[in-house]
């Protein structure tokens, strides 16, 4: 690892020779421009927020900056319907509109290349990202399948990083430090750079570091305890290389995050072991334009995972546990766009790809120790503004050697008419089960199907003050389930479902602006009882019914100075701990959380284009717990204590 870091440094730190050139200030913007910022995640189309059709989530680098966000936990945290709960070895997956969506149902996308794994469709938050080099995060609130396939179930997450930015022979570095009561939080550095040569560009980012889960103290469902000091580290190490001319683009995508780990599945291990999830993603894209309407975007791409590697011999002490299992996905796509004229569009596609895995230590439930399963997909989309309403309609085919077919058609319909606009928007959606959902499956194994309806309703009410309603019914059937109760197997239940609403705001003047939302949740026809809480209905596991956010950016001070508070209520949620006064695990319910942080900006802190931030998270020393998602016998990972950060940013003027 120390190699590795060695060379990542020098490679970055090579480029930091110029300051960057100023980027566009998004604070002078009007509320106005702020909502018709450009986004494409929803429809492959640049749209505003309020004309794509889904319900859509944008965060800004400047929002980014201001927050003093540690990590992507921070910055979800604040998305309406997004909540973090746990799963098992330390990992920390997300919840959305009171689904547990970690395997295979949250689809997160870094500069076009996907993060979920291709064993389990998973990812582990946690310092792992280079949160301060991100351009931009588009999100969809609501399924995604019609346009990215089977991993988008119910909503998806698209981050574009500064190696998209158009930045002109620059350079930038952000360093970042975070002291608990009692040990680090976190220590960090992130680099960048961008350089023009003629019609090619060249840029990167890179973020290399040391980070821990908690200092707290962790009780496992034996009542065994150990500190997570030193025993729940968070150590990235994160390149994402772009070379694009006018046509052409090709990247190179390398993420290694090396974790430690004591608690295992249900009991503690004798002493911390080393899990590491690796990604290694190649991709080549070339755009063929034919006259003004036309255009062929043929894709290939490469990824190699190595998720859940735990070959220390402690891992011998829990079955399963020892493991090294590599899979790769080769995919080739071929995408057309036809502008009929202005108001009219056509995307069509198709897509194959190709999953194989070998498993180093044992055998598949096929008795090799390799496997491979062959995927084809063909999808389409017709976008139209017109008088009266503009709408999309779309859908994909997609088929798998291993499991049954799926077909998600998409209707969306949106109109804007001056200052108010709404949406009606239906959608299939599905989850594709993954190589270790296969090879665990307790019997065949097939897709989810989900159904969800959205309505939305949004108003720009003054010049200042902006507000939008949206409500939803998730309706999914055969649920893929995890079960750990006999070993590790997965299967079919027969169906699950929530319903509810969000509401999003933000209040914009001169002295900067402040954002809210509130988002609730109800069980809806939930037959699978290792998510339900016994004796209560209408909630699931973990995640809570109700979260508010509030936040504001205020520049009072002068231009120079930002002071950034923010508050995360977090309403009451249920899980199984150990109980003390019987010795065994029991259902408990948490009660509700307010999340305090603070942070203060100081622009040209010394010298031009260096910023100074000091901060304060969890204000309140509040002691929120990160509750498994699902009965299987993980007690809830307590949350670090009241961090102080400190973060000097060079070369990065918003």
């Amino acid at each position: 690892m120390k190699t590795k870091t060695f060379i990542l440094t020098i490679i970055l730190g090579h480029f930091l020779t110029s300051g960057a050139q100023a980027q566009k200030n998004l604070n002078e913007m009007s509320l106005e421009e702020l909502m018709n910022v450009k986004v494409s995640v929803a429809s492959n189309k640049d749209s505003t927020t309020r004309n794509s059709p889904g319900i859509i989530s944008v965060i800004t680098e400047e929002d980014i900056h201001h927050s003093g966000a540690r990590d992507l936990t921070d910055l979800l945290m604040a998305v309406p319907g997004f909540s973090f709960a746990s799963d098992v070895q330390g990992v920390v997956g997300l919840g959305f509109r009171g689904h547990w969506g970690q395997e295979g149902k949250i689809l997160l996308i870094i500069d076009g290349q996907e993060m979920n794994d291709t064993l389990y469709a998973a990812n582990n938050f946690g310092n792992n990202y280079p949160i301060n080099l991100i351009h931009k995060i588009e999100i969809i609130r609501g399924p995604g399948s019609a346009i990215f396939g089977g991993n988008a179930e119910l909503a998806v997450i698209k981050i574009t990083t500064k190696t998209n930015d158009e930045l002109n022979n620059g350079a930038f570095g952000v360093i970042t430090y975070g002291q608990t009561d009692r040990t680090f939080a976190r220590r960090n550095l992130e680099l960048g750079f961008s350089k023009k040569q003629g019609t090619w560009k060249y840029s990167g980012v890179g973020k290399i570091g040391q980070g821990q889960r908690s200092d707290r103290t962790y009780t496992d469902s034996a009542g065994a305890s150990y500190s997570m000091q030193s025993n729940s580290n968070l150590n990235p190490i994160f390149l994402d290389l772009l070379a694009k001319n006018e046509d052409f683009q090709a990247r190179l995508l390398y993420d290694a995050f090396h974790t430690t780990d004591r608690s295992a599945f249900d009991v503690n291990l004798s002493a911390p072991t080393e899990t590491n999830f690796t990604n290694l993603s190649t991709d080549l894209q070339y755009k063929l334009n034919i006259g003004n309407q036309f255009s062929i975007t043929p894709n290939f791409s490469f990824r190699y995972h190595q998720p859940y590697k735990n070959t220390d011999p402690v891992a011998n002490e829990v079955a399963d546990l020892f493991s090294d299992i590599t899979s790769t996905r080769t995919k080739f796509k071929i995408t057309t766009s036809y502008d009929f004229n202005d108001r009219m569009n056509l995307i069509s596609g198709i897509e194959a790809f190709k999953d194989s895995a070998i498993d180093h230590v044992n055998t598949f439930s096929n008795g090799s120790k390799s496997v491979q399963y062959y995927n084809g997909s063909i999808f389409s989309q017709f976008s139209a503004e017109t008088e009266v309403v503009n709408f999309v309609i779309g859908a994909r085919f997609e088929d798998n050697s291993a499991f049954d077919s799926a077909f998600v058609p998409r209707l969306s319909l949106m109109k804007q008419i001056n200052s108010f606009h709404s949406k009606l928007l239906y959608s299939k959606a599905f989850r594709s089960p993954s190589i270790q959902n296969i090879n665990y499956a307790a019997g065949s194994i097939k897709p989810e199907n989900t159904s969800v309806a959205e309505v939305e309703f949004g108003n720009q009410f003054s010049d200042h003050f902006y507000a939008s309603t949206n409500f939803y019914k998730i309706a999914i059937d055969q649920p893929i389930v995890y079960d750990f109760s006999g070993g590790d197997s997965y299967s079919n239940y027969s169906h699950s479902g929530t319903r509810g609403f969000e509401i999003d705001g933000k209040y914009k003047d001169s002295w900067g602006y402040t954002q809210f939302n509130y988002s609730y949740y109800q069980a809806n026809g939930n037959d699978v009882d290792s998510l339900s809480v016994p004796g209560v209905e209408g909630t699931h596991l973990a995640l809570p019914t109700s979260k508010a956010t509030l936040s504001a950016n205020l520049n009072m001070l002068g231009e120079n100075y930002w002071i950034n508070p923010a508050l995360v209520f977090v309403g009451s949620r249920y899980g199984y701990d150990f109980d003390q006064n019987t010795s065994a695990m029991a259902l408990k319910k948490f009660d509700p959380t307010w999340l305090a942080n603070l942070f203060f900006e100081k622009r040209n802190f010394l010298v031009p284009q260096l910023d100074l931030g000091l901060g304060v998270f969890n204000i309140l020393n509040q002691d929120f717990k990160l509750i498994q998602a699902y009965n299987g016998g993980h007690t809830p990972l307590p949350g670090s204590s009241r961090e102080y950060t400190v973060r000097l940013n060079y070369g990065m003027n918003l």
